[in-house]
């Protein structure tokens, strides 16, 4: 990320990414933080290859017709923003 992206965006996903680690270290406050680390890493891919699911199904969906189907999953992904 370090040049490619805005100041703004970058402070953005720190604090996402902040925000994560405060909660999975809520759950699990034995974790130290390297384990921390990974265990957001593995939980913030987990959630992005879902959306990537989610969105491959709106655009087949959306290909095929169905746009009721369409609308729905496209609630979905944005409840899920």
């Amino acid at each position: 990320m370090v040049g490619t992206e805005s100041t703004g965006h970058m402070r953005l996903v720190a604090s996402i990414v902040d925000d994560k680690m405060r909660e999975i270290s809520v759950l699990n406050p034995t974790l130290d933080s390297g384990k921390l680390a990974v265990l957001t890493a593995v939980n913030t891919v987990n959630e992005m290859l879902k959306l990537r699911e989610e969105v491959e199904s709106l655009m087949v969906g959306i290909r095929r017709g169905f746009v009721v189907e369409a609308i729905h999953l496209a609630s979905f992904f944005i409840a899920l923003l």
